[in-house]
């Protein structure tokens, strides 16, 4: 068994946040150590668990989305 990538996934819509998460659980490459469907509880998680991937949806609430995301590229190194 390869080493797994932790991964986290913030998406606001629930159906594509399940859909992503069942599809990612199934591959042997990721970990999927957390799903958020609020942007800001899904960004706190990031600076607890320190994922080494991110997968944010920005379709809704897009300009706290791209905040989140740009707060993650500077924070999360």
């Amino acid at each position: 068994m390869i080493n797994q990538i932790p991964t986290l996934i913030i998406d606001t819509e629930q159906q594509s946040l399940e859909l992503l998460f069942s599809f990612l659980k199934k591959t042997d490459i990721t970990q999927v150590i957390g799903s958020y469907s609020d942007l800001v509880n899904g960004y706190n998680a990031v600076l607890e668990l320190r994922p080494s991937i991110v997968i944010v949806d920005i379709s809704q609430k897009t300009d706290l989305a791209i905040d989140i995301v740009s707060k993650i590229a500077v924070n999360h190194k």
